[in-house]
C-alpha cells in the first residue's frame, strides 16, 4: 500500500500539530508506528464502501452489527485490506479509543456507529 509524497507531508504534519512525542518535534520526523496507525486508519476511510459491505455482509444474522472478532477478520483477510495484526490494535484504539485485547471478541460493534466514528477522525 503505497502513498503519495503530498499524502505523507499531510499526515506528518497533522501528527506533528497535535502535539506527538515533545514540543521538540521537528516535521520531518513522525514516530513511525504513530504514522503507521494513522495509515491503516487513513485506509480504512479511503475504502469505506469496501468496509462498510463487508461488515453488512459479515452480519448473517441480522444484529446491525458483528462482533469484533469478525471486524478482525476483515481486516486481516479482506483484499481490500489484508491488514497484519498490529494494524488491528491500532484501527480499533483509534476508532473506540480502547485496547483491543482488553474486549471481549464477541461483542458486537454497531456497523453504522463504527463507520461514523471512521469519519470523525477525518472531521
Amino acid at each position: 500500500m503505497g502513498i503519495t509524497d503530498r499524502t505523507f507531508m499531510l499526515i506528518a504534519k497533522e501528527l506533528v500539530t497535535k502535539g506527538e512525542e515533545s514540543s521538540q518535534s521537528i516535521p520531518e520526523e513522525v514516530p513511525y508506528q504513530v504514522f503507521l496507525d494513522a495509515v491503516y486508519v487513513t485506509h480504512m476511510y479511503i475504502n469505506e464502501l469496501d468496509l462498510y459491505n463487508a461488515l453488512l455482509a459479515a452480519d448473517v444474522d441480522g444484529n446491525n452489527g458483528v462482533t469484533i472478532a469478525e471486524v478482525q477478520e476483515i481486516l486481516r483477510t479482506n483484499p481490500k485490506f489484508n491488514f497484519p495484526q498490529e494494524a488491528l490494535g491500532a484501527a480499533f484504539k483509534a476508532l473506540l479509543g480502547a485496547n483491543i485485547e482488553e474486549i471481549d471478541p464477541n461483542c458486537i460493534i454497531d456497523t453504522e456507529k463504527f463507520i461514523a466514528s471512521l469519519h470523525k477522525e477525518f472531521d
